[in-house]
């Protein structure tokens, strides 16, 4: 249902394999029902690791400096790839800047939020909704472009990819936090 699916998009990531492992797990519990409910998602999921990879990129997003070092520590720990944490990232940054664009033309931040579609799972929007209210369009463009060029850095060979990948989250992080 329209809830399950919202809850999968924000809990599972951009990374293929952690894609693949998800829908596998999600076709073997639905059966041949093929309809799950988010319990159901919830259930057959359980606390996957990409679950700290989006609590790393939330916090960073509301300047939460020691939140986001501590939960891209454990995505890393669970074996998360720092260039599947920037996509994750750059995924985020994306509805940011819808976000932004609406916070600019007018919209309150709660309204924006409530307007994106897919919707947000009820449980990330005052994530979102906060970091709508902090975010500019300037900002989102330019966390892009860095978050873009670590994505980058991190394919070059014998890049330090993990330092690159914690760098860039703990760099917006930081500026978020400077302007609170």
């Amino acid at each position: 249902d329209r809830e399950a699916l919202a809850w999968c998009v924000g809990r599972i990531g951009a990374e293929s394999g952690a894609l693949r492992q998800a829908a596998e797990a999600l076709s073997l519990y639905a059966g041949r029902n093929g309809r799950l409910t988010l319990g159901d998602c919830m259930a057959a999921l359980g606390d996957q690791g990409s679950a700290s990879v989006q609590d790393a990129v939330d916090a960073a997003l509301t300047g939460d400096i020691a939140g986001a070092d501590r939960a891209l520590g454990l995505a890393i720990e669970e074996g998360a790839a720092p260039i599947g944490i920037i996509r994750v990232l750059l995924s985020e940054l994306g509805r940011l800047r819808l976000l932004a664009y609406a916070v600019a033309g007018g919209a309150s931040a709660r309204d924006a939020v409530s307007a994106l579609r897919p919707p947000v799972f009820f449980r990330r929007a005052p994530i979102l909704t906060r970091a709508a209210s902090i975010w500019r369009e300037k900002t989102v463009a330019d966390a892009i472009a860095a978050a873009l060029h670590a994505e980058a850095a991190c394919k070059q060979a014998a890049a330090p990819a993990e330092t690159i990948c914690r760098q860039i989250i703990l760099d917006l992080a930081r500026r978020i936090a400077k302007q609170n």
